[in-house]
């Protein structure tokens, strides 16, 4: 599992983990381990990961207790489906990345440049848009531009380059991106995203919904992180998505000690 970050580096650290590299060797993933951790530190011992093998549940507790986790994750509605903002990231920026490190001085220079990209859904055709950014950026080498420019590549990509105070060996390097689909309310965009995410994993333990007494949905909350007190009683008072889990808990990825439990009615 690729390491993400400080959340990533903070947690190897904190659970003992050997680390190869920028790789965690781990049976779980990054989100089930956080898991693990928040029901060893409220108490549990008997916790077994995957019990019944690559189905639900997750964890079972206590030989009772269902547990089943997910991210909570911005998503997307891309031809009519929920689609997780992510997926988009993590296939462009790799990309873009490696483009820019293709990207060789051709003449003399005496500075190299950051590259910053905003964009929106739909890109449109990848391939054919990663050839535009190499065109516009080796077109942008030859001007010798020393101001911040902008380049507009469709209606929902756009570049903007802007000089470095000294050379690097190479001429372009990422200065960041901005996706302007994610964003939001915290409270709006959690509570959008939990509708989405009940209704998926709702569906997926039903045929094994009888093999536990309870069913818990424990979700790593990647929205809003530390959420407040203030923010988890806004959304405890307007949360009113039907289901039939009998928890459902937000969790911290980057401390996963304790939890905001949504409660509603259970039909």
């Amino acid at each position: 599992m690729v390491c993400r970050g400080c959340f990533c580096i903070g947690l190897c650290r904190l659970i003992d983990t050997k680390i190869i590299g920028c790789k965690t060797v781990l049976f779980m993933n990054y989100e089930e381990k956080v898991a693990e951790i928040y029901l060893k530190k409220q108490g549990y011992s008997n916790i077994l990961f995957e019990p019944a093998g690559n189905v639900p549940p997750d964890f079972a507790v206590n030989g009772t207790i269902g547990v089943e986790v997910r991210r909570l994750n911005q998503h997307h509605q891309t031809n009519g489906r929920a689609q997780p903002l992510e997926r988009l990231e993590f296939s462009l920026i790799p990309k873009i990345r490696s483009l820019l490190n293709n990207i060789t001085f051709e003449s003399e220079h005496s500075h190299s440049y950051f590259v910053f990209i905003q964009f929106s859904r739909p890109i449109g055709n990848t391939k054919k848009l990663l050839k535009k950014v190499t065109l516009t950026l080796e077109e942008h080498l030859q001007t010798s531009v020393k101001e911040k420019t902008r380049y507009l590549l469709n209606d929902n990509f756009s570049l903007e380059v802007f000089p470095s105070s000294k050379k690097y060996p190479q001429p372009y390097l990422l200065g960041g991106y901005d996706d302007t689909d994610s964003g939001g309310s915290i409270v709006s965009e959690i509570y959008k995203n939990l509708r989405i995410i009940i209704e998926e994993k709702t569906r997926k333990i039903a045929p094994y919904k009888s093999n536990y007494q309870e069913w818990w949905l424990l979700l790593i909350d990647y929205i809003g992180i530390h959420l407040s007190a203030n923010d988890a009683n806004q959304l405890g008072e307007i949360f009113n998505i039907e289901h039939h889990w009998d928890k459902i808990i937000l969790v911290s990825p980057i401390e996963p000690y304790s939890g905001t439990e949504i409660f509603s009615i259970i039909p």
